[in-house]
């Protein structure tokens, strides 16, 4: 037989076995380049969560630190100079120019406003220095609550002292108003008030005080000077008592000191506004005459 001879552009075949074996390196490399890529992110990753973590502490350090220098700013006698020197400013008139407008009075006047105290706070003679503060509170689902239902607290030796802010513009004919109710009332509503006399007699004393009373600072030493006799009240247990007319001027402030003379003198209770009503208020009605000029 003749042997075989080869083509010239006869080639061999790669062996088999050697061409797995470069498949294989080439898979090995290719997994090795996905683990490195994957380890990459992985610490990329963590690198982003290094530097958020560290700028959160940062902030909330900052923060902090923020809030002390407030703390202390606000604590500072400079500070607290600056708050009662707002609290001295004089309210605006947010009425400017109505007393000159031309308009018709209504054929019905108005009803009257019932206007409660701002302040009230007692004050003892017999301890002149002691400043006594009502700042009874309770917590709620809502937060902490701050009520009205202040003390009212009045003897020989303790006066209990009224401020009031006069509002709206024509409603400048005022009462100062004390009501309790009878016994079967307040044992019917749950409201106790301790009258050592029925009748008793109140001194009510204007205070010269043209600015708002602070009642951090209040105590008998600090008390404004009395600037005369207003009225005499004769209280009684299931009326309403009230002083004679005066004219107040709206926007602007009074302040009372509730006095008692009698050695046994003792009228205390908590301000509650709602009906039957057990407190003091002022009434204020029209002012307006029928030609629309304020009297």
């Amino acid at each position: 037989m003749r042997e075989a001879t080869r083509s010239p552009t006869y080639a061999p075949l790669l062996n088999r076995t050697g061409n797995s074996h470069d498949d294989g390196d080439g898979d090995s490399f290719e997994q090795d380049s996905n683990e490195k890529a994957v380890d990459g992110a992985e610490i990329s990753k963590d690198r982003r969560l290094t530097l958020v973590t560290i700028s959160a502490a940062i902030l909330a350090l900052t923060c902090t630190l923020v809030n002390v220098s407030f703390l202390f700013h606000w604590n500072s006698p400079s500070t607290f100079s600056f708050i009662s020197g707002i609290k001295e400013l004089e309210y605006a008139d947010t009425y400017v120019g109505l007393d000159t407008a031309i308009y018709e009075t209504p054929l019905i006047p108005p009803k009257p406003i019932s206007n409660f105290p701002l302040v009230i706070a007692q004050v003892n003679r017999s301890d002149p220095r002691t400043v006594y503060l009502d700042n009874h509170r309770y917590m709620s689902a809502l937060g902490m609550i701050y009520p009205e239902d202040k003390k009212v607290l009045i003897t020989n030796e303790v006066s209990t002292v009224m401020q009031f802010r006069i509002l709206d513009f024509g409603m400048e004919s005022c009462k100062l108003n004390v009501t309790i109710p009878s016994g079967d009332e307040a044992k019917a509503d749950k409201k106790n008030a301790t009258i050592s006399s029925d009748p008793l007699v109140l001194d009510i004393w204007y205070l010269q005080a043209s600015k708002g009373v602070d009642t951090s600072r209040l105590s008998w030493s600090t008390l404004p000077k009395r600037q005369g006799l207003f009225t005499s009240l004769r209280i009684e247990a299931g009326r309403t008592t009230q002083s004679p007319e005066f004219h107040c001027r709206s926007g602007s402030l009074y302040t009372f000191e509730l006095t008692c003379s009698d050695p046994r003198c003792h009228l205390e209770f908590q301000q509650d506004m709602k009906v039957p009503r057990l407190a003091f208020f002022l009434s204020q009605e029209s002012s307006l005459s029928m030609s629309g000029e304020i009297l």
